[in-house]
């Protein structure tokens, strides 16, 4: 199961931070009301994200990231409305600084991010990852 589907654009030089919040929609009986959302809880869990040359898991690696080397953390927070910010933490921030950034080579590309909870990996997010040429250094 994928949770997100999406395009990531880099620009080559620049520092890219992104940050992803998730919620459970709070069963039927919410109705979709924003205020009846449940914050995921990520606790335990690690992130791995790979880009690659194409959309097969053999292809050329181009880069990767995790929890594990940093570029990941986990954050905690909330929607307006929504429900209050919990605990724990609900979601995770991507920072990928610009000297990583310089060095990728410009072209698209495939990611994936999975997270692993409790020694199990689940997909989490996909897409294509652009990576644009800058001039100014």
């Amino acid at each position: 199961m994928t949770w997100v589907n999406e395009n990531l654009v880099v620009e080559q030089g620049s520092q890219l931070v992104k940050s992803w919040l998730f919620f459970n929609d709070g069963g039927a009986e919410s109705m979709g009301n924003p205020a009846d959302y449940v914050p995921f809880d990520f606790t335990g869990a690690t992130l791995k994200m790979q880009v690659r040359q194409t959309e097969d898991a053999t292809s050329t690696l181009i880069v990767e990231f995790g929890t594990a080397t940093g570029e990941f953390v986990f954050i905690s927070g909330t929607i307006v409305p929504g429900p209050p910010a919990p605990s724990y933490n609900n979601g995770y921030r991507l920072t990928i600084v610009a000297a990583t950034s310089l060095a990728l080579p410009k072209g698209n590309y495939w990611f994936d991010i999975f997270m692993t909870q409790g020694g199990v990996p689940i997909r989490i997010d996909a897409g294509t990852f652009e990576v644009v040429a800058t001039q100014t250094r």
